[in-house]
């Protein structure tokens, strides 16, 4: 088996390239760095006039592999990498280019970066981020600049008990018994979304008390199940908030956590958690959807 990395060659990109062929190296898989062309730039319009679109096509990507090769060769300097790599150029829509490669090489991981900060992050990596969960179902990781390389020591694993979250406990074990790696589970509850005054009602907090006490022992058992001797941590925050907030206070290395990823709902829970997690986090998320 082998993973994909895309890269759009500029420096935020470069630390997911990083990672991927740390990874590959640990896991003992081939990397493909894969580089796609959705548009091309003014000054290669004009060549219309006396080449043929063929002509074009084949000299475009044989510019861009020559680029991705230089860039690998560049930012790899001093990683660990796998006995093969190969870079992989295409013309077209990046997510549907990335997962034909995923498919044609047996991909089971892929790996991105991702852009900028704040609102602009949000923006760059939302749409690409919608399409790729919707063409796939290989688990994601999205890298921000400054992650550190895997081997990863402390995992973060969502959990709220759907499909898709156990399809995330699933990965999580492979991976932390792979790197022999802490676990930590984290489930928000959400519970000001149930009254905005909870906390000063005391009607509320036998009920709390209780639904934390019955989500703790559940996540226990799931975590016992799957071989996992690790910690539950119970948030009443949001769950976007308390991935966050555990995420920052035990010192996670990687965040693993489900996602539907497909049709209105899926494209919304995207949006609602996921998002914001990739948004504010410093370290890489691994988006991992269940099975067909």
């Amino acid at each position: 088996m082998s993973i994909i990395v895309a890269t759009d060659l500029s420096e935020h990109s470069q630390d997911a390239v990083r990672w991927a062929s740390a990874y590959a190296a640990d896991a003992d898989k081939s990397l493909n760095i894969a580089y796609i062309i959705d548009t091309l730039g003014d000054d290669e319009l004009w060549t219309a006039l006396f080449e043929t679109p063929d002509e074009i096509e084949r000299r475009v990507l044989t510019s861009a592999s020559e680029r991705v090769t230089q860039f690998a060769t560049d930012v790899l300097q001093g990683v660990p990498t796998p006995s093969t790599r190969r870079v992989l150029v295409a013309v077209g829509p990046p997510a549907a280019e990335i997962e034909s490669f995923a498919r044609e090489k047996g991909v089971d991981l892929i790996v991105s970066g991702t852009s900028g900060h704040g609102r602009l992050r949000n923006a760059l990596f939302g749409s690409t981020a919608h399409r790729l969960t919707q063409q796939t179902r290989r688990p994601i990781v999205y890298v921000p600049a400054g992650s550190s390389l895997p081997p990863a020591k402390n995992l973060l694993v969502a959990l709220d008990f759907s499909d898709c979250s156990l399809a995330a406990l699933r990965w999580a074990a492979e991976q932390a018994k792979q790197w022999d790696a802490v676990v930590t589970a984290v489930h928000g509850l959400g519970v000001s979304a149930l009254s905005p005054d909870y906390e000063p009602n005391a009607k509320f907090v036998p009920m709390i008390d209780a639904l934390t006490e019955q989500r703790h022992e559940q996540l226990t058992r799931q975590l016992t199940d799957h071989g996992i001797e690790g910690k539950v941590i119970i948030s009443r925050a949001s769950p976007a908030e308390a991935i966050g907030e555990t995420a920052e206070s035990v010192g996670a290395e990687l965040i693993v956590m489900g996602t539907h990823g497909r049709g209105a709902v899926g494209r919304l829970l995207l949006g609602s958690v996921a998002l914001r997690v990739l948004r504010d986090t410093t370290c890489p998320v691994a988006t991992i959807q269940p099975a067909e």
